[in-house]
C-alpha cells in the first residue's frame, strides 16, 4: 500500500468512526421519542436512518464491500421500539468494533438502516391517517 493510499485508508476510518458515532447518538434519541410515543418522533428516525445509511455507505467504502449486498431481514409489521432498539444495538456493536467479520458487520449495518428507515415510513403512514 503506498503513502497516499494509507493516508486514504485512515482518512475513511476516521470518517467511519464519526459517522457510526453520530449514528448512535441519533438512534438513541429516536429510541427516547418512540419510546415516549411523541408526535415528533418521525423526525428524529428519520435523522437516525440516514445516518445510519451514510454510515453503511462508509463502511462499505472503507472495507471494500462495495460489490456485497447481504440480505435485509424483514422489518413489516414489527414494534417501532423493538425496531428502532435493534438498530442501537448494532449500531454500539460496530462502534465497538466487536464484530469480527467485516461483511457480517456491514449486513448488521443495513439491517439498521432498513430498521430505521421502516419505522419512519410507518410513522408517515400513521400521522396521515389520524389527519
Amino acid at each position: 500500500m503506498t503513502e497516499t493510499e494509507s493516508q486514504e485508508q485512515q482518512l475513511l476510518e476516521e470518517k467511519l468512526r464519526t459517522a457510526l458515532e453520530e449514528a448512535w447518538a441519533k438512534a438513541n434519541a429516536a429510541l427516547v421519542e418512540v419510546v415516549k410515543g411523541d408526535e415528533g418522533d418521525a423526525k428524529k428516525v428519520w435523522l437516525a436512518a440516514e445516518a445510519a445509511e451514510y454510515s453503511s455507505l462508509l463502511y462499505s467504502l472503507t472495507h471494500g464491500l462495495e460489490d456485497v449486498n447481504p440480505p435485509v431481514r424483514e422489518t413489516k409489521s414489527r414494534d417501532a421500539a423493538d425496531l428502532v432498539r435493534e438498530a442501537v444495538e448494532a449500531l454500539n456493536l460496530i462502534r465497538a468494533r466487536k464484530p469480527t467479520d467485516q461483511q457480517e458487520a456491514y449486513g448488521m449495518l443495513r439491517n439498521a438502516a432498513q430498521s430505521l428507515r421502516t419505522v419512519y415510513l410507518a410513522s408517515l403512514k400513521k400521522g396521515e391517517g389520524s389527519r
